[in-house]
């Protein structure tokens, strides 16, 4: 194969034929599509105040989806001139890509409290999303509608190489979770909340195995088909994040009907080090009968209703008190939040 030909692969259409291509295609879209319009519904009903990071970027990415889907469906059927189908799927496609590390990014601070990591994550999104974005979408439509060879050979390398750096992204941000789940494991003892423990670290596997399915796709140049799949698979990890946004919600709140708390027993003895010092030191103080018998009785005096809110801005705002406040928490409620600062020291 002569290298203009290697890079001018003739684009995927349509050819009115039903074979492997055309199903993968259709099925794949037709399912993206489905969860986009589930995930929707779900969104709005499930939030009951309609801000935040995590809404928004969920939001966001969920709508990358369906104008990446229909993008694809007018380009690979042939519904509209060529443009039409560019503009709705490289739009669609930047949303999709940015928005779903911006979803991983926005409830990061759930379980980490460690400000620099999470500024070089936030830094890392921003850098990639506007060198890559703008890079391939200019050297794409050039080589659409030019036949400047240097755009063709220019998209086929940056193609390979964004998305190498967006999985890798990805890669970054998922083993980030994988990493503190299993630190979690190690001094969480009861059965409910470890349960919803493996379920985070189970999901974050599943993206990274997503992600690596793509990838491999991308190299073996199955252009058609790693498009196709790709929007069935985004709309897979939006339902996923959404469904572990709630789990982790009720490890730091609790269960509000039985009035116990899902981070459960903290086996003291597999804290390691200073974390176990700090512990020990406030659980020492006077401020802190309540949180010493909700340690060796294994129950926790929950809030009220008032003192939290059901959506996640609520439970971030929680989870960001560090531990210069220690000293003022003296309510069951503080109890809890200790509970959260003393796993997230974990390192």
């Amino acid at each position: 194969m002569s290298e203009p030909s290697r890079w001018h692969r003739p684009r995927a259409v349509f050819e009115g034929l039903y074979d492997p291509e055309s199903i993968t295609v259709t099925l794949s879209l037709a399912l993206a599509l489905y969860n986009a319009i589930e995930l929707t519904l779900l969104i709005f009903t499930t939030f009951k105040k309609w801000h935040g990071l995590y809404f928004w970027s969920l939001c966001v990415s969920n709508f990358g989806v369906v104008s990446y889907s229909l993008g694809l469906i007018i380009e690979y059927f042939q519904l509209a001139v060529l443009w039409v189908g560019k503009i709705f799927d490289t739009g669609g496609w930047i949303l999709m890509i940015t928005g779903q590390s911006l979803v991983l990014y926005s409830r990061l601070n759930l379980i980490m409290d460690q400000p620099k990591v999470l500024k070089a994550v936030k830094w890392m999104i921003i850098f990639n999303a506007v060198v890559w974005h703008t890079t391939l979408t200019v050297l794409d439509f050039g080589t659409t509608y030019t036949n400047n060879q240097h755009f063709a050979e220019g998209f086929f390398y940056t193609e390979h190489v964004q998305m190498t750096m967006f999985c890798l992204q990805e890669f970054i941000i998922s083993g980030l979770y994988v990493w503190r789940t299993i630190a979690f494991l190690k001094v969480v003892s009861k059965k409910s909340t470890r349960s919803v423990i493996w379920q985070l670290f189970t999901i974050n596997v599943i993206i990274i195995a997503m992600d690596i399915a793509l990838l491999f796709m991308q190299y073996k140049h199955w252009r058609i088909y790693q498009q196709a799949t790709k929007a069935f698979i985004y709309s897979v990890k939006l339902k996923l994040e959404l469904n572990i946004l709630s789990k982790l919600v009720d490890l730091v709140q609790g269960s509000k009907r039985s009035g116990s708390h899902d981070l459960g027993e903290i086996d003291t003895n597999a804290i390691p080090g200073q974390a176990q010092n700090d512990l020990y030191r406030e659980l020492s103080t006077p401020s802190s009968k309540g949180i010493v018998n909700h340690m060796e009785n294994g129950h926790a005096v929950h809030p009220s209703e008032d003192d939290f809110d059901d959506d996640d801005a609520g439970a971030v705002r929680t989870l960001s008190e560090n531990s210069r406040a220690y000293s003022a928490r003296t309510t069951g409620r503080d109890s809890d939040i200790l509970y959260a600062d003393v796993l997230r020291s974990i390192k």
